[in-house]
């Protein structure tokens, strides 16, 4: 069995596969989709079909979530660097990061609460039926 630590490992080489994948595919059929959202896509589809049963990718997200607002940073330092604070647009663009961002947390939120149910769901129909044949046994 694998240690915690080689689980996160594994967990991240899956994830930065999928992100490899799906640059590659973008980039392949000439979409204009970044190839980091078609790998997410692929593995969030993934993650859905086989009803969210890594262990190491959960393992993984535990160490990438916490840093989700550093990946804010260049973000924001590039919106300041190309547009001048004093110009109109600089406003229309602090409201587009502000919406885009609401809208983010609140598809995120919708799509953790549509695939963790399903996943507890099935984790306690599989306990429950190890309970029943456990009990069965003599």
């Amino acid at each position: 069995m694998l240690t915690e630590l080689q689980q996160r490992i594994m967990g991240l080489l899956f994830i930065f596969a999928f992100y490899v994948f799906g640059s590659i595919l973008a980039h392949a059929a000439g979409l204009a989709i970044p190839g980091s959202i078609v790998g997410l896509l692929a593995l969030i589809v993934l993650l859905v079909m086989r009803k969210g049963d890594f262990p190491s990718v959960r393992s993984a997200s535990g160490i990438l979530l916490p840093l989700i607002p550093l990946f804010l940073i260049p973000i924001c330092v590039s919106m300041v660097v190309t547009v001048p604070l004093d110009s109109s647009a600089s406003w229309k663009l602090i409201g587009l990061v502000a919406i885009s961002t609401v809208i983010g947390v609140i598809l995120t939120s919708a799509a953790a609460r549509f695939i963790l149910p399903a996943v507890d769901i099935e984790k306690r129909a599989n306990s429950i039926a190890t309970d029943q044949r456990n009990s069965l046994k003599p």
